[in-house]
C-alpha cells in the first residue's frame, strides 16, 4: 500500500473491490466501522408558525423527501407536505429550493440509501436501483432492479427526471461546509448535511418519520444520541458492518419507534501486510494499531466524540478490534 490506511463513508462496490484486488493489496485488508452518525434534513422557511403561534418544526417522511428531489413536489404548501404538518399554520406558496452536493460524496450515499429504502412503492426506490440511469432517466417506468444507492451529485442523478417534471435544477454545493452556510442564507431551501454541521450553523432540522408507526400513526424524530443509538442497535441485529459486502445497506430506515431513519457509518480500510519496503517502520504500524484500538474503545466515549456523532454498538466494536489482530509487519503479527 502507498498509505497506511484509508477511509470511506460509502460501502465498497464490487468495482472498488476488484480494483483493490488488482493491486499488491489483493484481499489482505479489513473494512471496519470507525464512527457513526446521523444526517439532518435541514431547511430555512422564515416565520414558520404553528396554529398556536409558536415556532414550528417541519415534519417530513421518505416519500415526501423523495418527491422533493424527484421534482414531483415543488411548493412548500404542497398537499403532501401539508398532510404531514396539520399543526403548521403558514406553509408558504413558495418554490422549494432543492440543494445537494456538487461533489461525489459518502454523505450523499447515506442520504440516497435512505431515499431508496423509505420511498413509496410507486416511487421505485426513488430511482436508487440498477435500472435507473443517472442523469438521463426521465421517469420511473423501468422495473426495480438491484438496490443501488449512489454517491453521484443529486443535481446530476435526478437532472432528467426533474426536467421532465417541470422542476428547476438542484443547486449544487461542495461539501457539508458548502451546503450548510448556503441553507442558512437562503430562504425556502432544503438539503441534507451531517448533523454536526446543522448544529454548527444553527440550522432548522426537520423531524423525519420513523419506519415503525405507533398504532398506525407516523412517529417523527430528530437526530439525538438516543434515536441514533436505537437505530444502530436495530440495524446491527440485521446486518454486520464488519467487512460489509457490496450489497450492505447503511443503517438507514431501521425498525423501531425511536430509531432515527438517516444514520450511516464511516469505515476504515486497514491493510493486513506492511513491510519496510513500504517505507514504514514497525513502530509506526504498532502506533497505528494502538490508535485504532483506542478509537474503538475509549475514543467512543462522549468526551471524545464530536457533536453529532454516535458510538458504534459494542458488538460491532469487538469484531472491529478482532480485525486489528490481523495486521502484520514483515510477516509478523503486530498485536498477537
Amino acid at each position: 500500500p502507498t498509505q497506511m490506511f484509508s477511509g470511506s463513508d460509502g460501502v465498497l462496490s464490487s468495482g472498488d473491490r476488484a480494483a483493490i484486488a488488482a493491486t499488491d493489496i489483493g484481499s489482505n485488508y479489513s473494512v471496519i466501522p470507525a464512527i457513526s452518525g446521523p444526517l439532518s434534513v435541514v431547511y430555512r422557511i422564515d416565520g414558520l408558525k404553528t396554529t398556536a403561534g409558536a415556532k414550528a418544526t417541519l415534519r417530513l417522511d421518505g416519500a415526501t423527501i423523495c418527491g422533493i428531489y424527484l421534482g414531483t413536489i415543488t411548493k412548500w404548501n404542497d398537499a403532501k407536505i401539508k398532510a404531514l404538518n396539520p399543526s403548521v399554520a403558514n406553509l408558504p406558496n413558495a418554490t422549494i429550493g432543492v440543494v445537494g452536493r456538487s461533489d461525489s460524496s459518502g454523505t450523499t450515499y447515506i442520504f440516497t440509501s435512505y431515499l431508496g429504502k423509505s420511498a413509496a412503492v410507486a416511487q421505485k426506490n426513488c430511482g436508487m436501483h440498477s435500472n435507473f440511469t443517472s442523469s438521463t432517466e426521465a421517469n420511473l417506468n423501468d422495473p426495480v432492479g438491484t438496490f443501488a444507492p449512489t454517491k453521484v451529485q443529486p443535481g446530476t442523478y435526478f437532472a432528467a427526471i426533474r426536467a421532465a417534471n417541470g422542476a428547476a435544477a438542484i443547486t449544487g454545493k461542495s461539501g457539508n461546509g458548502g451546503i450548510a452556510p448556503y441553507i442558512k442564507a437562503t430562504n425556502y431551501s432544503i438539503s441534507y448535511v451531517e448533523s454536526s454541521y446543522a448544529a454548527k450553523y444553527g440550522l432548522a432540522e426537520a423531524a423525519v418519520a420513523a419506519k415503525t408507526k405507533r398504532a398506525g400513526a407516523k412517529v417523527f424524530l430528530k437526530p439525538t444520541t438516543a434515536t441514533v443509538t436505537a437505530a444502530l442497535k436495530a440495524a446491527v441485529s440485521a446486518e454486520d458492518p464488519i467487512n460489509p459486502s457490496s450489497s450492505f445497506v447503511q443503517p438507514v430506515y431501521a425498525a423501531g419507534l425511536t430509531s432515527y431513519p438517516i444514520v450511516g457509518y464511516s469505515w476504515l480500510l486497514v491493510y493486513h501486510e506492511y513491510t519496510a519496503a513500504d517505507g514504514v517502520t514497525k513502530g509506526q504500524v504498532q502506533g497505528m494499531v494502538a490508535f485504532m484500538n483506542w478509537a474503538l474503545t475509549d475514543g467512543q466515549k462522549a468526551m471524545y466524540l464530536y457533536r453529532g456523532y454516535t458510538p458504534i454498538p459494542l458488538a460491532a466494536r469487538a469484531k472491529a478490534i478482532a480485525e486489528l489482530h490481523k495486521v502484520k509487519f514483515n510477516g509478523d503479527v503486530v498485536w498477537p
